[in-house]
């Protein structure tokens, strides 16, 4: 995931390209523009992508689709969605402790142990930012007592922001049966995710 910004721009474009096994979200801010389209545009000319799709994030325009309905895996930018939630429900500096089920999760991890303490914004930053399976595990423990209790939150959290053609069975995206989502749902994941001020001013650079 790689998120640009600057103070000086105000035109979010979101792009979100599905690849065969994979899906890459590139957030960034193009110059004000009366028609920002063409600038955008021209830097996803060498994409290869089956599925793709590209909004204006300050109105929800579609700039650029490609397949944007089709289901695909969806890998760690499915995270964006466990951030939102954890970044939305607040008390971020909150603390609690791991446990040994929040460990069982490769390959990419934090590596922490069983009875060690993190406060809730901590690991929010490590999620956002270093993208760990085993802290999406943890988070979601914590914010709803269970992964499987969190998943059902993130389903129905999906749905709310329209994202109807979209089934989640984990909180870190690693592959699973009936795991799916599309360009044009997690477009809607990803503009929330920016427009939440606790996860743009972690992931702001």
């Amino acid at each position: 995931m790689k998120l640009i910004s600057s103070p000086t721009r105000r035109l979010f474009i979101s792009a979100l390209l599905i690849g065969i096994s994979c899906l890459q979200v590139t957030i960034a801010k193009a110059v004000d523009s009366p028609v920002p389209a063409p600038i955008a545009i021209s830097e996803l000319s060498g994409i290869k992508a089956e599925s793709a799709i590209l909004i204006d994030a300050k109105t929800g325009r579609v700039l650029f689709a490609r397949n944007e309905n089709q289901p695909r895996a969806i890998a760690s930018t499915q995270k964006l969605l466990t951030a939102l939630m954890v970044a939305e429900e607040g008390n971020l500096d909150h603390t609690f402790a791991i446990e040994q089920p929040d460990t069982l999760a490769e390959p990419t991890k934090l590596g922490f142990k069983a009875g060690e303490v993190y406060s809730r914004r901590a690991l929010l930053t490590v999620l956002l930012v270093h993208s760990c399976n085993d802290v999406a595990f943890a988070l979601a423990r914590d914010n709803a007592g269970s992964v499987e209790a969190f998943v059902d939150k993130m389903n129905r959290r999906a749905f709310v922001l329209g994202a109807t053609h979209s089934h989640f069975v984990n909180p870190n995206g690693l592959p699973a049966d009936d795991q799916y989502s599309t360009a044009s749902d997690l477009s809607k994941i990803a503009l929330a995710a920016h427009e939440n001020p606790v996860i743009r001013d972690i992931v702001t650079i």
